[in-house]
């Protein structure tokens, strides 16, 4: 996996490169690129279907083990695969073309949310939390500020500021953490959480 996403993205920084040039007019050249592209939604179609199928049997198999670990009182790792199917079944969610909801707190470092397939998506968030026993602020932080205590999302390892209103781009794993943006040795005085909604374009 990790050497397809490095291919991912050696591939897309080459396309980015190309895109302030002109492309080529000529009908051959043209019907070569559309082939092209076709080619990929192909595949990106048939790798779609073939995570969805890898989902929907990790999740039957991790149901069976959660229950074996309940019956033995093993709670903890209970909560660790419990945890797991909730990434797994937001993954399926998303490429059956469903919104996914999920709930980030205020008082936690970067909290794994979701692991996402490849594509655009679009992210609303609501909610207040309380950030240094302040005053309640929404997605979008501290007013007038730069991002202070807004909703943060980390998408395979590059940060971004998300606030209530947000898109971005998966081309690599898709393992999207989020956070409030304070200080990590200051959160446990904050409170609340912020309901974020994740919906994949197309």
């Amino acid at each position: 996996m990790r050497g397809n996403t490095s291919i991912v993205l050696i591939l897309s920084s080459i396309l980015s490169s190309a895109a302030g040039a002109p492309g080529p007019r000529s009908p051959a050249a043209r019907e070569a690129i559309r082939k092209r592209e076709k080619a990929v939604a192909a595949a990106d179609e048939a790798w779609g279907k073939a995570i969805a199928a890898a989902d929907r049997s990790v999740l039957k198999d991790l149901q069976i083990a959660h229950k074996t670990v309940m019956a033995a009182n093993d709670l903890d790792e209970a909560k660790a695969i419990a945890e797991r199917l909730t990434i797994f079944q937001a993954e399926l969610d998303v490429l059956d073309g469903e919104r996914i909801k999920v709930t980030v707190s205020a008082k936690l470092d970067w909290q794994q949310v979701a692991k996402l397939p490849k594509g655009m998506y679009d992210v609303a968030a609501r909610g207040e939390w309380i950030l240094m026993a302040g005053k309640p602020w929404g997605a979008d932080g501290r007013p007038g500020s730069k991002g202070q205590g807004a909703l943060i999302g980390r998408i395979d390892g590059q940060e971004m500021l998300l606030g209530s209103k947000a898109t971005f781009t998966v081309t690599g794993e898709g393992v999207v953490e989020m956070k409030a943006a304070d200080d990590p040795a200051s959160l446990t005085d904050n409170s609340g959480s912020i309901e974020v909604t994740l919906r994949r374009r197309g």
